[in-house]
């Protein structure tokens, strides 16, 4: 275990991220965005993927894709994915700064 996965971080879902919300904050500001029904959303530092799995459970036409450091936080969000049987979304044990 890496030493910053000794105290986990929390994995909650953030209302302000939803893509609903995002596409009418883009439309507000004149932009056109991708229909929500078939977004692709990536999050960056997704832990366990909290904020995400709902979102994918909801959309099953967009595609979802976390990644966060923290392979614990991962192995769990995956668990999760395939208790719910999603194939929207992948979360990936990755390092931001070698992306």
């Amino acid at each position: 275990m890496r030493e910053y996965e000794e105290v986990p971080y929390e994995s909650e879902p953030f209302p302000e991220t939803h893509p609903g919300r995002l596409a009418a904050v883009g439309r507000f500001f004149g932009m056109s965005p991708a229909p929500i029904e078939s977004a692709r959303v990536l999050e960056l530092g997704c832990a366990a993927g909290n904020n995400l799995i709902p979102i994918a459970h909801a959309f099953a036409g967009a595609q979802f894709l976390g990644i966060d450091t923290t392979e614990t936080a991962i192995r769990e969000g995956q668990a999760r994915i395939e208790r719910f049987k999603l194939s929207n979304i992948r979360l990936q044990t990755r390092n931001l700064l070698e992306l």
